[in-house]
C-alpha cells in the first residue's frame, strides 16, 4: 500500500507536468502533503496543516504540516522550503529557531531531508521511488519514547490481568463493570481498581502497581472514581456495582 502512495504521488507529478508544461514548486508541494495526508490515513494518524505551538525554546514555530496520534501526541512534522533556497542552510536556521529535532521531513521540491533524534538519517531525490519510500517509511515507524513506553505497559497490564482477576477472586472482591467517561484519554489503556487500597500486585517496573503511589481513588456509596497516571496519559473511569 506503501508503495503504491508513493507511485501515484509521481504519476500524479508526471500528470500536472504533461497538462500545464512544466511543475511549480507550489505544485509539488501540494502534491507531497497530499502523499503525507494520504500514508497518515492508512496509518491512522491526522494530518495538521499549518499546526502552531510553543517550542522548546520557547519560540512559537508552525510546521508546514504536523502529524498526530489519536492521543494528539505527534509522530512528526514536514517542512516545505523554495527550491531556490539552500536547503541545508535553511534546515540550520529552522533549527536555530526551535524546530523539532525528533522527526521531520524537510525538502525543497527537489530534495528530501530526514532528521530523526538530532541526526540526518536519510536524504533523497524526490523523484527516486525507492529512496523515497525508504525515507517515508523511515519517518512514519518512527515511535516516541513516551508512546513506547505506554505501548509497552498496556501489553504488560493484558498480560498480568488474568493473574489480578484470580487474585480478586481468591479473595472474594465483587467483580465491578465500568463506563468510560467521554472525552478522555488513553481509550486502549484498561485499568483496574480494587476495593481495599493496601492490595497491591505487580511491581513499578510493570505498571501495573494499584496502591496509593500509582492511583487515587475517591469513593462514595455507589461508585469508585480512579485517576490513575502512566506518564502523560491520565485515564479516569467510573465503576458501578
Amino acid at each position: 500500500m506503501s508503495q503504491h502512495l508513493v507511485n501515484q504521488y509521481l504519476n500524479d507529478l508526471d500528470r500536472y507536468k504533461k497538462i500545464s508544461g512544466s511543475l511549480s514548486e507550489g505544485v509539488i508541494s501540494e502534491a507531497f502533503k497530499g502523499l503525507l495526508k494520504a500514508w497518515s490515513r492508512q496509518s491512522n494518524l491526522t494530518f495538521i496543516n499549518q499546526y502552531e505551538f510553543v517550542s522548546n525554546q520557547k519560540t512559537r514555530i508552525r510546521p508546514d504540516g504536523t502529524i498526530l496520534h489519536d492521543l494528539r501526541v505527534p509522530l512528526g512534522y514536514w517542512e516545505a522550503k523554495d527550491s531556490g533556497d539552500d536547503l541545508d542552510a535553511e534546515i540550520a536556521k529552522k533549527l536555530a529557531k526551535g524546530y523539532p529535532q525528533d522527526n521531520i521531513i524537510f525538502e525543497d521540491s527537489r530534495e528530501a531531508v530526514l532528521i530523526q533524534n538530532r541526526g540526518e538519517v536519510t536524504r533523497c531525490d524526490m523523484t527516486d521511488t525507492a529512496k523515497l519510500l525508504k525515507l517515508l517509511t523511515l519517518f512514519f515507524s518512527y515511535e516516541r519514547q513516551e508512546i513506547a513506553e505506554f505501548r509497552k505497559a498496556v501489553q504488560q497490564f493484558k498480560a498480568d490481568l488474568p493473574a489480578v482477576l484470580e487474585a480478586l477472586r481468591d479473595r472474594g472482591q465483587p467483580m465491578r463493570r465500568f463506563e468510560r467517561k467521554p472525552g478522555m484519554r488513553a481509550e486502549d489503556l484498561d485499568c483496574v481498581i480494587y476495593p481495599l487500597a493496601h492490595v497491591e500486585f505487580g511491581s513499578p517496573r510493570s505498571g501495573v502497581v494499584h496502591n496509593k503511589d500509582a492511583c487515587a481513588t475517591l469513593a462514595d456509596r455507589d461508585q469508585i472514581k480512579v485517576v490513575r497516571t502512566l506518564n502523560t496519559f491520565t485515564r479516569e473511569r467510573r465503576y458501578h456495582e
